[in-house]
Parts: structure tokens; C-alpha cells; sequence
């Protein structure tokens, strides 16, 4: 795994890969418990005006030796997790995109990366102020990251924004100046995605999506997806394996791979109901199941 190593500055460097931002592909209607709000099956992701995010990944598919008498290879594909959409922070703002692997341009762009050093030092504080809160939430957690790009509210660029979809909605944009996205990846093809908002006072607004250290774990060095497969066919043999997943579990304060029962190709019109595990991203022990419903227009 490449990851940007930091010192006791918070200032960052990036690294970004060939991925981007994907979900997954059937759409999540309801759960059995508390989920991550899936907004991307109804599409109102701000990453959707930008054609570098419109591409979705899979990791796989990959294959699994499950454990019994005659073991059959087990196929499953890990698929991004986190959320970086911005959707209740940035999506209806004014705000322009940072990255620093875009060219610098004097016409800033409202639908693509626009280069950092153009404005990286006149908001470099708000940097610090996001270094600060992770070190402080996760202490060495925030070595494993790698920075992806930041959105930055310019209220008084509205006119600029005419036009384009989503339209600015001020009462929407709330009190968000900044939302930065970052990179967690254990493992290849396995991303989580980080999402934390500020406002123009550098006070963190959105919730945390990530575990913190106060139990003194290392909570990022996670098992690998198969090995959580493993634990989920050997408490449930005749699971039929789809997609899985890095999720955070606030409840329980840990990182999570949750495991979703394959979906078949719909046949016909409505909803079909299947299952999910959810391991513990450390100790691989099965710490939650429940049900998703999917719906078919076919």
C-alpha cells in the first residue's frame, strides 16, 4: 500500500490513483440497521458533475478458498467504502475544487479540479485545522491517509455558479466553508474514503466517520477482505458472497467489513430482499447481519 507518510507538521502531500468514486451498484431502499445514507442510488452526488467520478469500480472479482471438506472457490468483489460525496456540506454551495494534480489554469473550473497551489497558502490554516483534529481523534491513524482534494465556499461567487446543476442553495450550503476528502487504503483495491467539513471558523462540522483511539487499538491495521469472507462463510456456510465493504461502525467504534449476499440479475419487476454480515475489521468476529431490499425496472 503507498501511502503518504506526515511528521509532526500537518502539512500534506498527495498521491492519487488510477480509482475514483464509485457505489454500489444495487440500490440500497432500506436496511435492518442503521446504514450509511446511500444518496448515490438516487444520484444527488456532487462527484456526478465531474466525469472522473462517473466511472465505477470494482476491486475483483476475486477468489476465496472457503473453509470446508471439498473447498469451491468463492467469487466476491470489494467495493469502495466511506463517503465523499459532500452531499449535506458542499453539494449546493459555491464552491470550487482543489487537487494537486490539476494545471494551473487563471479560469477556475466550477466542474473540475482546479490547481491547490493556487490557493494553498491562503488557506492553509484550515489544513492545519483538519490535521489537528484527526491526530487528536486518531493519533497515528492519520499517517495511513492519503490527501485526495478540498472544496472551498467562495459566497460571493454565486453569479459564477449560474447555471449549473445542482443550483447554489445558500440555506442548504448551511455554514460549510471546507470539505476535504482523504484515502484510506489497506489494501489493494480496498479504499475507504474520508469526508470531514469545517466552517469558515475551522470548527469540524460534520460527525466522524472514523474510529478513534481512545480504546488504545490500531484500529487500522484491518484484516484483509478474505479473511473476512472466512469468518462470514464459517458462521454461515451457505452464504452466497457478493459484494464487501470497509465501513465504520460508530456504535461500536471500529472499523467493519460488511458483507453483502449476492445479487442475482433481476428477472422481472420489484424488490427482493437479501442479507448482509458485518465482521469486525480486527478481531474478524461477527458483530451484526441484517437485511437490503433492491428494486428492479426490469
Amino acid at each position: 500500500m503507498n501511502t503518504v507518510k506526515h511528521t509532526e507538521s500537518c502539512h500534506i502531500e498527495r498521491s492519487r490513483d488510477v480509482g475514483v468514486p464509485a457505489r454500489r451498484l444495487a440500490v440500497a431502499l432500506s436496511a435492518a440497521s442503521p446504514r450509511a445514507d446511500y444518496r448515490a442510488a438516487g444520484f444527488p452526488l456532487q462527484s456526478l458533475t465531474r466525469s472522473t467520478f462517473l466511472t465505477l469500480v470494482l476491486a475483483g472479482p476475486h477468489l476465496l478458498s472457503a473453509q470446508s471438506p471439498d473447498p469451491e472457490p468463492v467469487s466476491y468483489n470489494v467495493v469502495p467504502g466511506g463517503d465523499w460525496s459532500g452531499y449535506d456540506y458542499t453539494y449546493f454551495c459555491p464552491a470550487y475544487l482543489f487537487s494537486d494534480t490539476a494545471s494551473v489554469s487563471s479560469n477556475w473550473s466550477i466542474l473540475n479540479d482546479n490547481a491547490l497551489s493556487l490557493v494553498r497558502a491562503q488557506h492553509n490554516r484550515a489544513f492545519n485545522a483538519v490535521c489537528a483534529y484527526m491526530k487528536s481523534r486518531s493519533g497515528g491513524f492519520y499517517d495511513k491517509l492519503t490527501f485526495e482534494d478540498v472544496e472551498i465556499t467562495y459566497a460571493d461567487s454565486v453569479a459564477q455558479f449560474d447555471g449549473r446543476g445542482p443550483s447554489v442553495d445558500m440555506e442548504k450550503c448551511g455554514r460549510t466553508k471546507y470539505f476535504f476528502r482523504y484515502r484510506f487504503t489497506p489494501f489493494a483495491g480496498a479504499d475507504y474514503r474520508i469526508g470531514i467539513a469545517l466552517n469558515d471558523s475551522l470548527e469540524v462540522i460534520s460527525a466522524p466517520d472514523f474510529p478513534s483511539n481512545k480504546r488504545g487499538v490500531t484500529f487500522w491495521n484491518v484484516i484483509p477482505p478474505g479473511s473476512a469472507v472466512k469468518s462470514a462463510l464459517s458462521h454461515r456456510p451457505t452464504f452466497h458472497v457478493g459484494e464487501i465493504e470497509l465501513e465504520y461502525n460508530s456504535d461500536k467504534d471500529c472499523f467493519q467489513w460488511r458483507i453483502n449476499e449476492g445479487v442475482p440479475e433481476p428477472t422481472q419487476l420489484g424488490t427482493q430482499k437479501f442479507d448482509y454480515l458485518e465482521v469486525n475489521a480486527n478481531t474478524g468476529k461477527i458483530i451484526g447481519k441484517g437485511s437490503f431490499t433492491t428494486f428492479s425496472i426490469h
